[in-house]
């Protein structure tokens, strides 16, 4: 599953839809970038769709 776009929710949003849904593997896009990927994979990212604008 893809949730987006978790950047203009941000990590605290993808750590709540992670926290419900732990049996479905999920891939964070849309605002995810070097500086926050990190906090995306602590919270539970199995992957992540990094871009440019």
């Amino acid at each position: 599953m893809t949730p987006f776009p978790v950047g203009a929710l941000g990590v605290s949003y993808f750590k709540n839809v992670k926290g419900t849904l732990t049996h479905i593997p999920l891939m964070p896009t849309g605002g995810v970038t070097l500086d926050n990927i990190a906090s995306f994979f602590k919270a539970g990212a199995i992957a992540a769709g990094v871009g440019s604008s």
